[in-house]
């Protein structure tokens, strides 16, 4: 994803449902839009869409360095925590600010 996000807001949008979670970014000055689908396990709650800067993330995720990563989030405009679930310490966790998607309101 990180290729065709906008250089400027680095923003990519992640539609995060039942079993899968969908992401897309896009660049309008480029005219590139990029989107995918990945498998979720054990989700709990409701469909939800987080915007989060793609780079940033992608640090968070080399710095976890596991191959099931664990995310905590309450909202769309609420931090997001990701732990490592496989043997990496219980008392490490990244935390990972939202930014909020066009349109949004709360």
């Amino acid at each position: 994803a990180k290729p065709f996000v906008n250089r400027e807001t680095k923003q990519g949008a992640f539609t995060i449902g039942k079993s899968s979670m969908d992401i897309e970014v896009e660049d309008p000055e480029k005219d590139i839009r990029w989107d995918s689908t990945m498998p979720v396990m054990d989700r709990v709650g409701e469909e939800i869409q987080i915007g989060l800067n793609v780079h940033m993330l992608g640090t968070v995720l080399k710095g976890i360095n596991e191959k099931e990563v664990k995310w905590e989030y309450n909202s769309p405009v609420s931090a997001n925590i990701l732990t490592g679930i496989n043997g990496q310490k219980p008392n490490t966790l990244h935390l990972i600010m939202p930014i909020r998607l066009k349109g949004e309101l709360s």
